[in-house]
């Protein structure tokens, strides 16, 4: 695979067809990606930080504050709605 990739392997679809493919998921399994997300923007930043790419790093380090929002709204979002839906992932 490639280092930056401009496409997800094995989607054959648009990138706006991924975004609405995944929002269309059930929130607990969104909840998911968006901790996975949050992760692995995590690892790039201290990676960044490691080789010396501080100013990556810190952007990273605000997408990352950000995702975690994002983490915690959904988080909430699906404790509102799970009661309505069949049982979840969480």
């Amino acid at each position: 695979m490639e280092k930056h990739p401009t496409s997800v392997e094995g989607f054959d679809g648009s990138i706006e067809e991924l975004a609405t493919n995944v929002a269309k998921m059930r929130y607990d399994i969104i909840l998911i990606f968006f901790r996975a997300l949050t992760k692995e923007f995590r690892l790039q930043a201290q990676g960044d930080a490691k080789a010396g790419n501080t100013q990556l790093s810190h952007l990273l380090r605000g997408l990352v504050l950000m995702l975690e929002y994002a983490v915690g709204q959904m988080d909430k979002i699906w404790k509102l709605c799970k009661k309505h839906m069949s049982i979840g992932v969480n």
